[in-house]
């Protein structure tokens, strides 16, 4: 028996807050529909039985019609498949579901209800629970639950294990465990990983910021006799990735450039990379990160550079001497802010360098 586990597709997503240059959204969200493609591609290809889809598909204030009639053309695709949908918190089945006006094929099965409730077949059974709302926080939702030990048994919940949220349907690892599922697809956290062999995240299937950097994709599972076979696939057309380059006291431009072309990037993926300038330079050193930008965004989709490089100045002595004037003001007024975001630091660096070339 075979199934694929995915989730967090976050069709519809608007990237209205991402750093990244907004005409770069469009891009982003044709990448999610790709994506899914290639889950649908890999459950024919690899004939998979059941298919196993844990909440968050879309953003519930931009989806349109249009968008889940084209995840509803791709479901026809696979009518050997089973394929089974519990909603989260970005998309929640509400009275007003837009999967109301969607005619699904027979092989597709929603999890409409705010409680447990179960679909049953001849070598297997599927629990799951659903949002209604954006929150989800009920009591002993695992109670009177039995399960049927000569058959599988799969669960589907939308749910934050790593950091209890009580917003998030918060669960007991251990209850969980002691219930006897074979198999536990959990959806909500965007970073893959396994709570235990068969508790597992398969991660967003599309990453959509610096916070989800790494693969991304969906995991393959096999029951084979009593054994859980259980395989991440990396599917994402991106990847994001942050990293650090260390300047001490001199800047090789031709180093970091080495570095970004054989160490960074990963080869056919769009890369999306952030690279942070720690260390130091000496005051009269001035590195203009536009050029460095601007040098070797073509070897990128889409590169930012974060000056987080010791001024090397001493603040205080520095205000000390110009406390009667703009300098003095500046350092002090600056000094109210969170000195560890680096969009603070960068800005006193700036600030100083303006200041002190006009009191020369």
């Amino acid at each position: 028996m075979k199934f694929l586990h995915s989730g967090d597709f976050h069709i519809a997503s608007s990237f209205e807050y991402s750093s990244f240059p907004k005409e770069l959204a469009i891009e982003r969200r044709n990448d999610i529909w790709r994506s899914v493609d290639n889950l649908i591609d890999i459950v024919n290809n690899k004939k998979v039985d059941i298919l196993l889809l844990s909440g968050d598909l879309y953003n519930e204030e931009y989806v349109t019609l249009s968008d889940l009639k084209r995840l509803n053309d791709l479901f026809r695709k696979i009518p050997s498949t089973n394929i089974f949908i519990i909603f989260g918190n970005h998309d929640p089945y509400r009275n007003t579901s837009k999967w109301k006006l969607i005619d699904l094929p027979s092989n597709v099965y929603l999890f409409r209800e705010d409680k447990i409730t179960k679909f049953e077949f001849e070598e297997y059974d599927v629990y799951g629970i659903s949002y209604i709302d954006n929150i989800l926080n009920r009591d002993n939702i695992f109670e009177n639950i039995t399960l049927n030990k000569s058959k599988k048994n799969f669960l589907l919940i939308h749910t934050d294990i790593v950091n209890t949220n009580f917003k998030y349907q918060p669960v007991d690892i251990n209850e969980l465990k002691s219930i006897g599922f074979d198999y536990i697809a959990l959806g909500h956290l965007h970073k893959p990983g396994a709570i235990a062999e068969n508790i597992v995240y398969p991660g967003s299937i599309e990453p959509l910021s610096f916070k989800e950097q790494g693969l991304h994709g969906a995991v393959l599972g096999e029951f084979k006799e009593k054994e859980l076979l259980i395989e991440f696939l990396d599917i994402s057309q991106s990847v994001f990735s942050e990293v650090e380059y260390k300047i001490n006291g001199e800047f090789n431009f031709y180093e970091l450039k080495d570095l970004l072309l054989n160490d960074w990037i990963y080869p056919d993926k769009k890369n999306y990379i952030r690279i942070n300038l720690i260390g130091n330079l000496p005051e009269e050193y001035d590195i203009d990160i536009d050029a460095i930008e601007n040098e070797l965004k073509d070897h990128v989709k889409y590169l930012e550079i974060i000056n987080k490089l010791d001024n090397n100045l001493d603040l205080d002595k520095l205000q000390k001497l110009n406390e009667n004037n703009i300098i003095g003001v500046f350092i002090k007024n600056m000094s109210e802010y969170d000195m560890d975001d680096s969009i603070n630091v960068e800005a006193l660096n700036l600030g100083l360098k303006a200041l002190l070339k006009e009191d020369k």
